[in-house]
């Protein structure tokens, strides 16, 4: 069974390696403390290490919508930015402003016909997608 794993995680295996992980894990658990020493794990946890890397990878991005927020100021996250995504029509215009940290921004399906303020503080940094 481990001789069968992929070489390498990817998002469209993630599901099916973590399944074969677990049914590994537990035949695992089953055999006797003779027979488990037998048994060479190091790609099993090799794999976990990508999946839970993949994870990590993944947490939710904040999704904002700018329909009722006209003002966001953005400052730095204790464990980092996931990313915010900014969706939404506001007519009135809006302001953006990253007063620290590091932000991965994603512009998405806005509508704003009037005035968009975007500013970056002297120790902020944003990385902007559209």
């Amino acid at each position: 069974m481990i001789a069968a794993l992929p070489d390498t995680v990817t998002e469209n295996n993630a599901d099916d390696v973590r399944a074969r992980l677990e049914e590994i894990l537990a035949l695992y658990g089953e055999l006797t403390e003779d027979e488990q020493e037998q048994i060479d794990l190091s790609r099993c946890y090799e794999l976990q290490e990508a999946l839970d890397g993949a994870n990590a990878s993944m947490q939710a991005v904040e999704e904002i919508n700018i329909s009722s927020n006209n003002d966001v100021t953005l400052t730095e996250e204790t464990e980092g930015c996931q990313g915010h995504t900014f969706t939404g029509n506001n007519l009135s215009g809006v302001t953006i402003y990253v007063e620290s940290g590091t932000h991965a921004v994603t512009f998405s399906n806005l509508n704003i016909p009037k005035l968009a303020k975007v500013g970056i503080a002297s120790g902020g940094t944003m990385n902007l997608t559209l």
